[in-house]
């Protein structure tokens, strides 16, 4: 990083506090059923509220260097563009407020996830979106990225959805012009019992009116037990 950078950075930037900056109150009319274990408040975001620009509120205004520690939490999630400490005169007591702003879209959406209600430095942080920071240039390359990501996920669904379908047989031998599977199977099925049965020989009228005789049927071998004497 270059000296001029360096300077730029470790200028103030001031902000207007708006209203989707403040944190919103825990939701208390959701049904129990859907309570977890922690309160959280409901907020719907669409891709006109989120941001490549992250305020990040409740930092700890002490003496050594938060800037560069928050620099190495906030790295993990993906490249960043700046980091600026901001003069906003909303913020709580003994606290700073700070302007990150990521290279990736998809990066500082993560970012805010994580590091939204975390423990940092024996603080709560808060992070929320500045969309107003952004300039025409980034929204429009914002709302290119997020056509593309739904056009993605759209045509994976509907990949997965035309592969899960079971195969009708009969539309496709109807289309193909001939029988179904199941008629050929049938047919066939038919055909091997009549072939079957043809095959057993026919008894002659006398054969099956002569008595049996019961001196040639085999005789059985009697089976004698053994016995064990004991000494």
């Amino acid at each position: 990083m270059s000296g001029k950078s360096k300077l730029a950075e470790e200028e103030v930037v001031p902000i207007e506090p708006l209203a989707h900056h403040s944190r919103q109150p825990i939701c208390g009319t959701r049904s129990r059923y859907r309570c977890g274990r922690r309160g959280t408040a409901v907020k719907v975001m669409t891709i006109s509220d989120e941001s490549k620009y992250l305020l990040i509120h409740g930092v700890p205004d002490i003496k050594c260097d938060v800037k560069e520690e928050l620099r190495r939490v906030c790295d993990r999630f993906g490249a960043i563009d700046s980091l600026f400490a901001t003069d906003y005169p909303a913020r709580e007591e003994f606290t700073k407020v700070f302007l990150l702003n990521y290279k990736n879209f998809a990066n500082a959406v993560k970012a805010k996830k994580s590091l939204d209600d975390r423990d940092f430095l024996g603080s709560v942080l808060h992070v929320c979106y500045a969309p107003e920071r952004e300039t025409i240039d980034e929204t429009r390359d914002k709302l290119r990225q997020r056509r593309r990501y739904v056009s993605n996920v759209l045509t994976k669904g509907h990949l997965k959805t035309t592969r899960s379908e079971p195969l009708d047989c009969h539309r496709v031998a109807d289309e193909c012009g001939v029988e179904s599977p199941e008629v050929v199977v049938e047919k066939a099925t038919e055909d091997k019992l009549k072939r079957k049965y043809s095959e057993i020989p026919e008894k002659s009228s006398h054969e099956s009116q002569s008595p049996v005789d019961p001196s040639s049927e085999p005789k059985r071998a009697k089976l004698t037990p053994k016995i064990r004497w004991r000494k």
